[in-house]
């Protein structure tokens, strides 16, 4: 099958060569440098509804993209998760199905454990760009999920809502709670019982009691559809989130170098600017929080809470990545 579709391309390259000699044509290849007039197309996709409030990134670097693409920049949004389910996005993009998603990595942990560095770290983005910690993740990710990691959308953290006030560690013993799989080291470290659930299904299971707890982002409460069903949002948060933009690599490859370029510099324009736009959103949900009766209560021992959330997640990287677990802890975490 490969030998039957390297002739296909060779044929086609050949006759685009030919087509092309004498003509005025400026399209390039990142080999040889050149800019392209020709229209690039990329597909996307995904895990939440365009219109939620985690997709508010996605939104961002489709406007931007097709604005500094100047018409020569097509955007086929195959969808959210009604399209391809969230923890088979990753897969979709390696595979060449779509070619970029907007995703959190805990969605393919299962696939590639170092993806959890992205959430366990305590370190900022602009702080991972440069002590080489997004180097080093990235080359990891092209070499386990053939994709370039082209930007992360920080401003928002993970946090813990329950039905039970929570003033110290020892009270989270016993709970049960509905978590992310990348939280779920941090929830057995502190006496917990994980219980799967459907994210469909939460509402449903705090209301019948099935669970006391949930543990997600500290935003989206509401497009979540379990708000008036917690009593308590907990603080500290404990890790940041892990949501980013990931680009099959041999579609961002086959690009002309200035498409390329563009792609990646409109990423981290993204990265830099959808830290503000989570904020603004964060406030309101707050505000939003407080007005259905949510109280907000601070734990007494945060910084041993803080400590045991580091502790569990480094844990479980260097167990499922012995290779890169130690490196990763290292670049990822604050000295």
């Amino acid at each position: 099958m490969k030998k039957m579709i390297g002739i296909t391309l060779a044929t086609i390259l050949t006759t685009a060569l030919l087509s092309g000699c004498g003509s005025n044509s400026t399209t390039g290849s990142a080999a040889d440098g050149g800019q392209s007039t020709e229209k690039i197309t990329i597909s996307t996709v995904t895990p939440w509804p365009l219109e939620d409030q985690f997709s508010s990134g996605y939104r961002l670097f489709e406007e931007k993209l097709l604005e500094k693409g100047n018409g020569r920049i097509e955007i086929v949004y195959r969808g959210g998760p009604e399209s391809i389910t969230p923890t088979e996005q990753a897969g979709a993009v390696k595979t060449g199905v779509v070619d970029l998603a907007y995703l959190a990595g805990s969605y393919y942990v299962s696939n590639m454990p170092e993806i959890a560095s992205m959430t366990y770290a305590n370190v900022g983005p602009d702080e991972e760009l440069k002590n080489g910690a997004r180097d080093y993740i990235n080359q990891i990710n092209q070499e386990k999920m053939n994709s370039i990691i082209l930007a992360r959308a920080p401003g928002t953290s993970a946090v813990f809502y329950t039905n039970k006030e929570i003033k110290t560690i020892a009270d989270y013993q016993g709970l049960r709670i509905r978590t992310a799989p990348a939280y779920v080291p941090f929830v057995k470290a502190l006496g917990m019982e994980n219980v799967t659930v459907s994210s469909g299904e939460i509402y449903s299971a705090l209301e019948k009691g099935i669970v006391d707890a949930v543990a997600s982002n500290n935003l989206g409460t509401f497009d979540q559809g379990y708000a008036e069903q917690v009593k308590y949002k907990i603080f500290p948060p404990f890790y940041g989130n892990d949501i980013m933009i990931i680009m099959n690599l041999d579609k961002f490859n086959s690009l002309p170098a200035d498409i390329q370029e563009l792609i990646k510099e409109t990423a981290l324009e993204v990265e830099r600017e959808v830290a503000k736009v989570h904020a603004d959103l964060l406030a309101e949900e707050e505000n939003n929080l407080k007005s259905v009766g949510m109280e907000f209560i601070e734990m007494t021992d945060a910084e041993a809470f803080d400590d045991l959330a580091q502790k569990a997640g480094w844990d479980w990287v260097k167990e499922n990545s012995p290779e890169h677990g130690a490196k990763l802890e290292e670049l990822f975490s604050k000295k």
